[in-house]
């Protein structure tokens, strides 16, 4: 199933993630806010303690990501020593996928729309391909991005006789996630017969055929995850295994022209030889010149789909981050990174704020002014996933009036410190027998 959770217009000016290092920002933010010199000594201690506790709380929710992805790793390297059942595959199925949505979230990606991938499906490439996806093959897609952003190439068209370059905007996505299991390799289709309806009866073998053979590659009980940069939106097609290469429209008119001449040529020059040949030898020469006519174009037609496929395999390798497991190591990363600037940024200008509290709406305004006028970017800051994450470590109160208000850097810190003593806490030890027995 295709992701449809929102609609959205190709627009690079706003994102939803900070585009700079938590590390960076935590550094800037020191020389930046507004405190009393002890209270940034205190506040860089509240960063450090923060960013281990959600690093901590991350890498939970990492190792339980892999034991759920662990049956469908098409890479894994270990001996399958347990044995699943249909039930349990689909539980840990369907909770790897619902961690994998929570994560993305958390890292500020969004889905793709129908409505995108259809404009996708309907663009040129700007390598010069024409590639068609058939979706059908397919059991599982989810297709999510982060950034949006527009490059510009160079390109020669007719319409200047190729004389002139032309500069061409390309929107792309600068993080692109996609989430991929193939349908199991069913029995070839009833269908129509053939004297019955003769070319749905070719097009429903020749799509079984073409499904038969493109998961002799891959393994439909899987769960391929690939995580992409700088991908053109009209490039989406070129990340499915199944992807279809075609010519372009002119090369197939050029290739028609030129192929069509020659052959026809070679054939009128051997009908000629053949017409006013006497001996034997004179005509087999004349049909061996006739057919390595039509071998020459032919191998046209094949160097150019190689030339087609070369460019194609060239775009991935450059484009390719991180495959199956080491995507979900990614993606964790990502999310825990945005979590604790989002947190970082909003305890800081609480605790920055002269009135000694702030509504929700100055504080998103000043954050996101911040972040504009340091970095010159558009953000559109979570600040509603700020205040949860202060809200459920105790880091802020709420009064009836809608303001918000910081804990002491004092008090804070003990909270942290408490929550990472209970972290790993494991009761009485005392109680437990003894190892000596």
């Amino acid at each position: 199933m295709i992701d449809l959770a929102k609609n959205h217009e190709f627009d690079e000016s706003e994102e939803r993630f900070i585009p700079v290092t938590l590390n960076d920002l935590v550094s800037k933010l020191m020389v930046d806010l507004n405190l009393p010199s002890a209270e940034k000594l205190l506040f860089k201690r509240f960063c450090k303690i923060f960013i281990a506790l959600y690093h901590a709380k991350f890498f939970a929710t990492l190792q339980n990501m892999k034991e759920n992805y662990l049956p469908f790793n098409p890479d894994r390297t270990t001996l399958p020593v347990q044995t699943y059942s249909n039930a349990d595959l689909m539980e840990r199925r369907e909770n790897l996928i619902e961690d994998i949505q929570e994560i993305i979230n958390k890292a500020n990606y969004s889905p793709i729309t129908q409505d995108e991938l259809n404009r996708a499906l309907a663009e040129t490439s700007p390598y010069g391909l024409d590639v068609s996806v058939d979706f059908d093959d397919f059991d599982e897609i989810h297709l999510y991005y982060r950034g949006l952003s527009v490059t510009s190439e160079q390109s020669r068209s007719w319409r200047t006789l190729f004389l002139r370059p032309q500069t061409i905007d390309i929107p792309i996505y600068r993080r692109l996630f996609l989430v991929l299991k193939l349908k199991p390799t069913t029995n070839a289709p009833a269908g129509p017969s053939f004297f019955a309806e003769p070319q749905k009866y070719l097009m429903e073998k020749w799509r079984h055929l073409f499904q038969m053979k493109m998961t002799q590659g891959g393994d439909s009980s899987v769960i391929y995850l690939k995580l992409f940069k700088d991908i053109p939106r009209s490039d989406l097609e070129v990340l499915f295994p199944n992807t279809r290469v075609e010519m372009r429209r002119f090369d197939k008119v050029t290739m028609g022209v030129s192929g069509g001449g020659g052959i026809i040529g070679g054939t009128l020059a051997a009908v000629s030889k053949i017409a006013r040949a006497a001996h034997p030898a004179t005509i087999i020469l004349a049909v061996a010149g006739f057919f390595g006519i039509i071998w020459k174009e032919g191998g046209k037609v094949v160097s150019n789909r190689n030339r087609y496929l070369a460019t194609l395999a060239k775009s991935l390798y450059f484009h390719n981050l991180d495959n199956n497991l080491g995507v979900l190591s990614n993606l964790i990363e990502m999310a825990e990174e945005e979590e604790c600037k989002e947190a970082i940024l909003a305890y800081g200008f609480l605790l920055a704020e002269q009135s000694g509290a702030c509504s929700p709406q100055d504080l998103d305004q000043k954050v996101e002014r911040y972040l504009r006028e340091s970095y010159g970017v558009e953000v559109n800051f979570e600040l509603n996933d700020g205040i949860r994450k202060l809200r459920e470590e105790g880091l802020i109160e709420e009064t009836a009036e809608g303001l918000i208000k910081p804990c002491a850097l004092n008090s804070a810190l003990t909270l942290l410190d408490r929550e990472w003593d209970n972290m790993f806490s494991f009761g009485d030890l005392s109680a437990e027998p003894s190892s000596a027995a």
